[in-house]
């Protein structure tokens, strides 16, 4: 999710300081987040997304669409497959990329 975050923000042409502005969070918060969000509060992630005016019910009702199944497999195929692990280790931005086409679209 970190790199989704950034690259949302990249995408909208935002500097760290304008998203901060925006979200009322602080820089050094959202610098943080784009490095690893896994301690990050939801709230905090919800400002994030409603500062780069992504439709957070339509992220929402995407993510919550998605089969647990399915999710769990595609997880399983990155986790299991050293190849697909490595590449992804690699390039985050390669993953990242392909969340926001999902959520964005």
């Amino acid at each position: 999710m970190n790199e989704v975050i950034k690259q949302l923000r990249i995408h909208k042409g935002l500097t760290q300081r304008e998203l901060a502005k925006i979200s009322g969070l602080q820089q050094s918060t959202i610098c943080r987040i784009e490095k690893d969000c896994s301690k990050t509060s939801w709230n905090k992630i919800l400002k994030l997304l409603v500062a780069l005016k992504l439709d957070v019910k339509k992220f929402i009702d995407k993510l919550s669409a998605y089969n647990e199944t399915k999710v769990y497999d595609f997880l399983s195929l990155i986790i299991d497959n050293p190849k697909i692990r490595k590449e992804l280790d690699q390039n985050p931005r390669v993953l990242a990329l392909k969340v926001l086409r999902i959520f964005t679209n």
